[in-house]
Order: structure tokens, then sequence, then C-alpha cells
């Protein structure tokens, strides 16, 4: 159907003799970009730096030097498509329409973690995998590996970052008119029992207000009066103190003082004859950042001792019955997992957006790997997935463009 977009009127181009599009003529386009890309001939400019291109940024590559038409703009769709299954995908799809060869009935093989990271480097460059790697080997097997988009002066990894399911009340982030609280270098309390009055913390709003220090308090609860004045405090910028509920219910009941030990901390307790007021804030630990949210609450704590935690509940499954047993998985759950924070330096510049794409390819990556198996690729290393996509994504493509007979286009001359 020929139509028009505002005022550029499109109009039909016959791409062959006998109304058939030359689809080898897109194969000599996809075997010049990979085979630019595989040799470093490929670079793209951001004013301030360049860089080489790599397998990772081919659908960047597809765009930058191939002429706009819409076949291309087909091609980047299905290079997108690719991608979106299965990470890899759209250099696979590239290569199979630049005429590599792949059997679909092929199957993952198993790998070590140094030939995975040789991989990865050959599709990301090597500092990009090293960053990856570090990670992952930071993190261990049961831990997390984010990525953060921070603004920080250079790349950093910061360990102990713990994220939990208890969070302030909703009515706290309602008053406050954020979704997202963040504080540094802040003092954390723990309160067995529910915080009634502003008078009973009267003391912790004074010191955070003195010494600018934020106090994060887990507690069981927190009256209305409370919640309403800590976040009118956080609003004016006086005293920053975060209410973090964990509630006394079959999880909870156990939970405060689990996590509690994951600082290596005990709970302020009337049991103990303990009061609220007399609360000694220069004997609480310090976490280098806490982060909370409508959905969970990010503890960034050095000497987080969340794996001695959860490792001593573990070993409990093992001599107890099936309903202790999902309590106690429930009570780990609950805590989260020690993981990994990686930050991007802004100190590459324009190159920066680009090295934490890298990053979020490396990441994908290792866990399609991980779960998929590999398999070798014109001298890469891919995850089985990427071959799968790949094969589905290059014949859509090829099947489009063999049988169609005319594709519309904008006139450039109208």
């Amino acid at each position: 159907m020929i139509g028009s977009v505002g005022r550029i009127p499109l109009m039909k181009r016959k791409l062959s003799n006998k109304g058939q599009p030359k689809f080898h003529s897109w194969e000599l386009v996809a075997s010049s970009v990979v085979e630019g890309i595989r040799s470093g001939n490929i670079y793209v400019n951001f004013g301030d730096s360049s860089t080489i291109l790599l397998p990772s940024d081919c659908v960047r590559a597809v765009s930058e030097i191939v002429p706009e038409s819409a076949i291309r703009n087909l091609l980047l769709k299905c290079l997108l498509d690719a991608e979106s299954q299965s990470v890899g995908g759209a250099f696979a799809t590239l290569s199979i329409i630049a005429g590599a060869k792949f059997q679909s009935e092929s199957f993952g093989r198993r790998f070590i973690l140094e030939n995975l990271k040789n991989g990865l480097s050959s599709m990301i460059g090597s500092v990009e995998s090293n960053i990856v790697f570090d990670a992952i080997s930071i993190a261990g097997r049961r831990g997390k590996v984010m990525l953060d988009a921070s603004d920080v002066q250079k790349t950093e990894l910061t360990y102990g970052t713990q994220v939990c399911r208890w969070k302030p009340p909703q009515s706290f982030f309602e008053a406050v008119g954020q979704s997202k609280i963040s504080v540094q270098n802040c003092k954390v309390v723990f309160i067995d029992g529910i915080i009634e009055s502003v008078a009973e913390c009267h003391k912790l709003f004074q010191i955070s207000y003195e010494t600018r220090t934020p106090i994060v308090i887990f507690a069981r609860g927190f009256s209305e009066e409370v919640i309403a004045t800590a976040a009118l405090n956080v609003k004016r910028q006086t005293s920053q103190i975060i209410p973090v509920l964990i509630p006394f219910d079959e999880i909870g009941i156990n939970a405060l003082g689990d996590l509690a030990s994951c600082f290596g901390s005990e709970a302020v307790s009337s049991d103990k004859g303990q009061l609220i007021s007399n609360t000694d804030v220069s004997g609480c630990k310090t976490a280098e950042r806490i982060t909370a949210s409508l959905s969970a609450t990010e503890i960034e704590f050095k000497n987080n001792m969340i794996d001695d935690v959860t490792r001593k509940l573990s070993a409990r499954l093992s001599n107890c019955d099936e309903n202790q047993s999902k309590l106690i998985r429930q009570r780990i759950n609950s805590l989260g997992t020690g993981s990994v924070t990686i930050k991007i330096g802004s100190d590459k510049k324009s190159l920066s957006g680009l090295q934490r794409d890298r990053v979020d390819f490396g990441l994908r990556y290792v866990k399609a790997c991980m779960s998929s198996g590999v398999i070798d690729f014109c001298g890469l290393t891919l995850p089985i997935t990427a071959m799968n996509s790949g094969k589905k994504c290059s014949d859509s493509f090829k099947e489009i463009v063999q049988k169609c007979g005319a594709i519309l286009e904008v006139d450039r001359c109208g």
C-alpha cells in the first residue's frame, strides 16, 4: 500500500529486474559488517572519544555504517528481536545472514570459567570482561551481581549489598513524596518492639539532627505520628530517620534477630530491660549505604555476615520437619542475599554508556551460558540460546526479503 507520513511521500523501489530483491547483496552487507567487527575496523566516534566496535555492539555497527533503507531497518528489527530472546542473538543472526553455518540440532556443551572468560573478552573486550568476572568471583555461587546506574567518578565494585524484603511503610513514602530513599554512612538501630510515640525516639531524632547522621531504624512497628514526623524531617532535610518495618508475624518474629546478626549486632528489647530512649547510637553499626523502596531495602555493608547467618539457618534444614523447613527457607529468602554492585565511572566520558552496555551484556551472557551451555561459532563462544534465536530471526529476515516484490521507502528528494 502506498501512502504518506506527514509531507514525506512513500514510494516503491524495484530491487531487481524481476521484481525480487537480491538477497545475496544483503549477505554481502552482513558479511562486511561481521568482518569489519572481527578485524577491528569499525569505529564509533562520540566527539570526545572513540572506540572499536565489538561483536556485542553489532546492532550499533549496522546502524552506524549501513545506509538507511527499509531493508536495513528490517534487519535492525530482526537483530533486536534476536537479542531480546537471548544475549548474543543479534551477532548470531548477523553472522548466519552473512553465510555462517549452524546446525539447529546442536546442543550446548559444558565449559570452565576461564574459557568462558576468554569467550566473553572477545565479545565485549578485556576490560569489561574483567569487571564482570571480578564481580562474579567476589559474589560467589550464592550471591548476586547488580549493575548500578548511579554516577561515580571511577568504576568500582561494591561488596556487601544485601537486598531484604523488609521496607518502610507505604505511608512514609507517600508523606515524603518519593518512591525511593537512599542514605549514606548511616547508623543502623534494631528495636524489638513498636515505637508508639515520637517521645520514645526523640533522642534518635536529636542525634541525627545534631551530627547530620542518617539513622535507619528496623522495628516491629511505628505509629502514624512517628512515620509522619520522620517523613517531615526528611523533606525538610533536618534529621534523617528512616523507619523500616519488620512485623511480628511467623517470618518476622525471627527476621529482626536474623537481620541484626547480619550486622553482628543485637536488637534493643524491653525484655532485656532496655529502653529506646537510652539507645547508644555511637555504638551502633554503620552501613555504607541503605536504599529503601516500595519493594525492598538494599543494604550496603562491607562487613556483612549474611553468609554466616544463612549457613547456620541452612544447617538446621536437615533436622526439622516439613513445616519448619518451609519457615526456615522463608527466613533465608526474606534476608535476601549478599551481592556485588558494579558502578561504571564517568571518567570514561562519552564511552561510559557503551561500557555500561557491555557490562550488562556480559552479566546476561554468563547467566545464559550457565543455564543453557555454550557452542563454538565462528571462533566465538556463544550460549546455545543465542544460536537458536539467531537461526530463527535470520530465517525470518531471509524469508521476508526473498518474498517481497517491493519495499516502501522514504523518498528523500520529494
